[in-house]
């Protein structure tokens, strides 16, 4: 498992909350944007939970942000 700085921690739960809030202002719900998005539900809760742990590698999740904020766009 990777180590993530207390700074990279941070930064990814207020990603996470921000993610969250754009989502519910636009009236998506979780299981509506994994089906757009083709992500896992399951990514998608801890990305908005800003839980780096269970995610693939920071590579992916990139991925996964760019692609969660292009569907609220």
């Amino acid at each position: 498992m990777a180590e993530h700085s207390r700074e990279t921690l941070e930064l990814f739960a207020q990603i996470g909350t921000r993610l969250k809030s754009a989502r519910e202002e636009r009236g998506y719900t979780l299981q509506e944007l994994s089906s757009h998005t083709r992500i896992n539900l399951g990514f998608l809760q801890k990305i908005e939970a800003g839980d780096l742990a269970g995610l693939p590698g920071i590579a992916f999740v990139k991925g996964f942000i760019r692609n969660y904020v292009s569907v609220l766009e």
